[in-house]
């Protein structure tokens, strides 16, 4: 069983799913929150999947800083899911 399967692997780890609103980045929430992880999503469109959901652009540099430098203390891990369309 590998440490994503476990249910507890991700307990007590805070992780930073980007797209989350939709998509893979959604079922990575669904996921993770499973493995006991704290989720912060990010998208450019609001949902409450995650349990702190932050708005953001993440398609500028300065949309990435902003995010970035809120979020960076608080990270365990990351799972990159956005992409530009």
């Amino acid at each position: 069983m590998t440490q994503f399967q476990d249910p507890r692997a991700f307990r007590d780890r805070t992780v930073v799913v980007t797209g989350s609103a939709s998509g893979i980045g959604a079922v990575a929430v669904e996921r993770f929150r499973a493995g006991g992880a704290k989720v912060i999503g990010v998208d450019r469109v609001p949902t409450t999947a995650a349990d702190l959901h932050l708005v953001g652009d993440l398609s500028t540099r300065a949309g990435v800083e902003d995010i970035v430098n809120y979020i960076a203390p608080a990270m365990s891990a990351g799972a990159a899911n956005a992409g530009a369309a």
